[in-house]
């Protein structure tokens, strides 16, 4: 049981660290693509369709928080990243 437990936390560890890496992706693909026709655009589509149902309920609860409906930054970005490493430093502690 040990050694199932190990290979499915390090299993969620590696799609964890990939989700991250994609997210960090596409901030900073959307501050460089700048036509639908580039290749970055077309990297910065697959980031936000791998990305968008993991940042989107994050924005959702963002939303609520009335002193960050008027800010012009969007910090659902941070916000996800920052509970994806909550969760995987727990995978770690387990």
């Amino acid at each position: 049981m040990n050694a199932f437990f190990y290979i499915v936390s390090g299993t969620v560890s590696l799609i964890l660290n990939g989700l991250l890496f994609l997210l960090l992706a596409r901030v900073l693909l959307s501050l460089m693509a700048d036509g639908e026709e580039s290749p970055l655009a077309r990297i910065y589509i697959f980031c936000c369709a791998v990305t968008e149902p993991v940042v989107a309920p994050t924005r959702r609860l963002l939303d609520r928080i009335p002193a960050l409906q008027d800010s012009p930054m969007d910090f659902s970005y941070l916000a996800t990243a920052f509970i994806i490493i909550l969760v995987e430093s727990a995978l770690q502690l387990a």
